[in-house]
């Protein structure tokens, strides 16, 4: 036990000792050689920032990308002086034991896909004598729009009329039209149905009757003789006989 303090107390001496020489010779540690982080001046469509501009080896720097718009980054590059490739973690490397240079490319963000834009189909309240129907409530730009009348008993369809937002006609043709970049309202004109003239029963034809001798020689004289008129026959349109 009394060596084991003994030679504590020489390693302890020993320490103190070596402090106390270097205060005195003013001798000190050297400090860690710092290598430089630098950023590449042809970076495009955004820019690269480093929390450090200087790292001893083995430090860790962190990178930051800041993409312009319609851009975001791809990758970065870290090289050092030998320009041998450091690998970039999460937009972190490790120093190496060199200067090294910090780039990125950056690609065009991708297009997010559009909506298709929507049009209504609207009917007009005010169709008078029948209704119409269209096969779409709303359609994209260049869609068919079938439509339907159904006009009133005693009448029919004459036109439609289809027009956009700014009251410009559309062409219908056969009941269908092409859907502008715009609402539309559709309305329709009916019309009374024209009477179409009904053909008779048939020819006109003639009914023949004898009249009573009585009342043939009564009621009928010949005007220059003055005397009844014998055997006479009357002849009457059909459809005037009761």
């Amino acid at each position: 036990m009394k060596k084991l303090s003994k030679a504590l107390s020489v390693v302890l001496g020993m320490v103190l000792g070596l402090g106390f020489f270097s205060c005195q010779t003013g001798t000190t540690l050297p400090d860690p050689t710092m290598y430089t982080v630098s950023i590449s001046s042809s970076i495009e469509h955004g820019k690269v920032t480093a929390d450090k501009s200087s790292a001893e080896a083995g430090a860790t720097v962190k990178l930051t990308a800041t993409a312009d718009s319609g851009y975001e980054l791809e990758s970065y590059s870290v090289k050092d002086a030998s320009a041998k490739t450091i690998t970039v973690k999460d937009g972190t490397f490790t120093m190496p034991k060199s200067n090294v240079t910090v780039s990125a490319t950056f690609k065009e963000t991708a297009a997010t896909p559009q909506k298709t834009a929507m049009y209504t189909v609207s009917i007009s309240s005010s169709i008078e004598h029948g209704k119409v129907t269209a096969d779409k409530s709303s359609a994209e730009a260049g869609a068919t729009v079938k439509l339907t009348a159904t006009a009133d008993s005693g009448y029919e369809l004459e036109s439609y009329s289809v027009k956009d937002a700014s009251a410009k006609t559309i062409t219908v043709t056969e009941g269908t039209f092409t859907m502008p970049k715009s609402n539309v309202t559709v309305s329709a004109t009916f019309k009374a149905t024209a009477v179409t003239p009904q053909k008779s029963a048939g020819s006109i034809s003639y009914a023949t009757t004898s009249v009573e001798k009585k009342t043939a020689d009564e009621a009928f004289t010949n005007p220059l003789t003055k005397s009844p008129l014998k055997n006479l026959i009357l002849f009457f349109p059909k459809d005037k006989i009761r």
